[in-house]
């Protein structure tokens, strides 16, 4: 008996790691949750303090994103169907995204110099993606 258990066990453990594999669409909705919390984490940026502690976020943020980068590196490259999906799910999200990011980069860029300074080492790493074609 006890070996019919370990077997069923074993037997469910292997069909719930193989259904938890990551997927494009998985992928893509953690980067735009990423992205999202980058731009709140921006729009608390309003003076060098807030900036101080918006750097340490931004740096968390910055490693989260490399992690995801790297999901999307093991996956294959999606066929036609799938970019066309993902595109179509996400397009509306991901506009949304990018309008907020453009705003809040504006807006910190005019708050001067020593906030640029204050968030530059954490932006610096968030430059350093380097992430497939298919997820740009």
């Amino acid at each position: 008996m006890p070996r019919t258990i370990l077997t069923a066990v074993l037997a469910l453990a292997l069909i719930m790691l193989t259904g938890c594999g990551d997927t494009h669409d998985k992928v893509a909705a953690d980067m735009m949750d990423t992205m999202e919390d980058f731009n709140k984490t921006m729009e608390n940026v309003k003076d060098v303090d807030s900036a101080k502690d918006a750097s340490d976020d931004l740096r968390k943020i910055a490693e989260r994103m490399n992690s995801i980068t790297e999901r999307a590196n093991a996956l294959e490259e999606p066929d036609e169907e799938t970019k066309k999906a993902l595109e179509e799910k996400y397009k509306t999200r991901m506009e949304e995204i990018g309008k907020n990011l453009f705003s809040n980069m504006m807006r910190v860029a005019s708050l001067g110099p020593e906030v640029q300074q204050v968030l530059d080492d954490a932006m610096k790493d968030l430059e350093k993606q380097d992430s497939p074609e298919w997820f740009r």
